[in-house]
């Protein structure tokens, strides 16, 4: 079976990046013992990887290169934003544990979308965060191996990821989610 359209893609990769043709450096790499397991073209990977695989094979290598342009966009020297330090609060506390330079603090966007920032600095008053994505600016390079290629089973279509390499992990995260929404949904009827 060859890598294409809504078939699970069991592989390994390791990714490093480079920025102004300088040396690599490593960001990050799978076990072969626990290779990433997706549904292609419905999770979100990035289309330029998704590209150079397609039509790939169980033991097939591969290597990508992907721009910057082409991956999580150029680096926006101008997206970052300064909020008043209350804004973290919670129940009048400000964690600095977790809130500290270089965490990755989930924040929603103008148009109601998930995005990460990067906490860049705490002051006593104030928290300035980068909205760039932290791979923004680099190129990517993946090297890797496709280790399966599968059907994906109906829950995991309906669920839109895969579970695992083989469909059976748990799916903690869809679990959770759908006991929020119906948290929600008995607010909502209250």
């Amino acid at each position: 079976m060859l890598v294409d359209n809504e078939k699970v893609v069991v592989l390994t990769y390791t990714l490093n990046v480079s920025e102004n043709n300088s040396e690599k450096t490593l960001v990050e790499s799978t076990p072969d013992d626990e290779p990433i397991a997706f549904i292609y073209g419905l999770e979100g990977m990035l289309p330029k990887f998704e590209e150079a695989i397609k039509g790939k094979k169980i033991g097939d290598k591969y290597a990508v290169t992907i721009s910057a342009e082409d991956g999580y966009g150029i680096y926006d020297a101008d997206a970052k934003i300064t909020l008043p330090k209350a804004d973290f609060e919670i129940d009048g506390e400000f964690d600095h544990e977790f809130l500290v330079e270089g965490a990755i603090v989930p924040m929603v966007n103008d148009a109601g979308e998930e995005v990460d920032a990067t906490l860049l600095k705490v002051t006593n008053k104030e928290v300035t965060l980068d909205l760039n994505h932290p791979l923004a600016g680099k190129v990517l390079h993946f090297e890797g191996e496709i280790l399966n290629v599968r059907e994906p089973l109906e829950e995991e279509l309906k669920h839109g990821h895969a579970h695992g390499p083989d469909g059976t992990e748990e799916d903690e995260e869809f679990d959770f989610d759908e006991e929020e929404e119906d948290d929600f949904d008995d607010e909502d009827n209250a």
